[in-house]
């Protein structure tokens, strides 16, 4: 087994592709260099679309922004929803312990509709699901935003430091030296 490590290895070791030399060119890094990742990430957390608005992505940013908004509006609006069929099941639930037989009661949102008690707390349950599932969805809208956000940080920050550029020869072939090593 030794020897065919030792085989891959010296047959692998030798030069592949050498027409010429390789022209290869070191960069220096950008005076400026862009925030860190993580610093932008979680800025972008704090506010969706800011990341991709500054990257110049601009749908990106405003699909974010908005999905934010609409996460938020509905976070308020099923948290109203919820304390207020809450706060009915709480009274009509006073009202049903002084009363021996069911009590019918009008909805409390305004419609026509005579609701049970169980019928009102299942409509404050349901607001409170809403609710929940409102947040969720906005923290998952945020953590897509900022990973989107660290992407482009990290891409940024990889374009402007210092690396190596390889260039091609004339045929468009790549005049580079390589080896594998294989350790059993």
């Amino acid at each position: 087994m030794r020897t065919l490590a030792l085989t891959v290895f010296v047959f692998l070791s030798f030069p592949l592709g050498v027409q010429s030399a390789a022209k290869v060119r070191f960069v220096q890094a950008e005076k400026i260099q862009p925030t860190a990742p993580w610093k932008s990430a979680s800025l972008d957390f704090i506010l969706p679309g800011y990341g991709s608005f500054v990257h110049k992505n601009y749908i990106s940013a405003s699909l974010y922004f908005a999905g934010n908004l609409a996460t938020l509006a509905s976070t308020y609006i099923a948290y109203r929803n919820w304390r207020f069929y809450d706060s009915a099941y709480r009274a009509a639930s006073l009202r049903q312990a002084t009363e021996p037989d069911a009590l019918l009661f009008k909805d409390p949102a305004g419609s026509n509709d005579f609701l049970s008690l169980q019928d009102i707390r299942n409509r404050s349950e349901r607001g409170q699901l809403f609710f929940a599932l409102s947040i969720v969805a906005n923290i998952v809208i945020r953590c897509f935003s900022a990973a989107e956000t660290w992407s482009l940080s990290a891409h940024e920050v990889e374009r402007t430091g210092p690396h190596y550029e390889i260039f091609y020869d004339a045929l468009g072939a790549m005049n580079a030296q390589g080896s594998y090593r294989f350790v059993f």
